[in-house]
């Protein structure tokens, strides 16, 4: 029984080397989105090399994770290897610590934003911050507003809406 095993592990491993080797991006998604979803992106510069990068996935203006901070690709002096300057490894490391900031630091926003305003109940009329309502992360189909006052639940868009006073919680 152990031989079998072992030959199957070998092959596991050997497929696993192989489809690494052909592989040309991966994709790391942003925990804790709240209201998307978002990822980070590591890419290769051929299958030649292994000299990989962390970017931000964009068509549009794509930007690259270089000595801690997002560069546009246009400002990158220094050829392929500044561009490039990650293994695999240290990319796909570098990739999960990037979403973990990234992905924290989108929620802080759209908690921000959320806070920015106030949100009048359906039910009772009374205005209120965003609290604890349940969002799209969460699987709903849209994101809801929880009264704190009478308790009821309501789609957040169906809420009337207004600059808060005092700047939220």
């Amino acid at each position: 029984m152990t031989a079998p095993r072992t030959n199957e592990l070998h092959h596991l491993r050997q497929e696993s080397l192989l489809l690494r080797s052909l592989a040309q991006e991966f994709r790391v998604p942003l925990p804790n989105t709240e209201g998307g979803y978002g990822e980070v992106v590591v890419r290769r510069w051929t299958l030649a090399t292994d000299q990989w990068q962390v970017t931000d996935g964009s068509t549009a203006d794509p930007k690259a994770w270089i000595d801690g901070q997002w560069v546009s690709f246009g400002s990158v002096t220094g050829g392929v290897d500044r561009l490039y300057p990650y293994s695999l490894d240290e990319a796909l490391k570098t990739a999960h610590q990037v979403a973990e900031y990234e992905g924290a630091a989108y929620e802080a926003w759209v908690k921000a934003a959320k806070d920015a305003y106030e949100y009048q109940c359906p039910s009772c009329d009374r205005w209120a911050f965003w609290e604890n309502g349940r969002g799209t992360q969460y699987g709903d189909e849209v994101d809801e507003f929880w009264c704190q006052v009478c308790g009821a639940e309501s789609r957040a868009s169906r809420c009337e809406r207004r600059p808060a006073r005092g700047g939220g919680q």
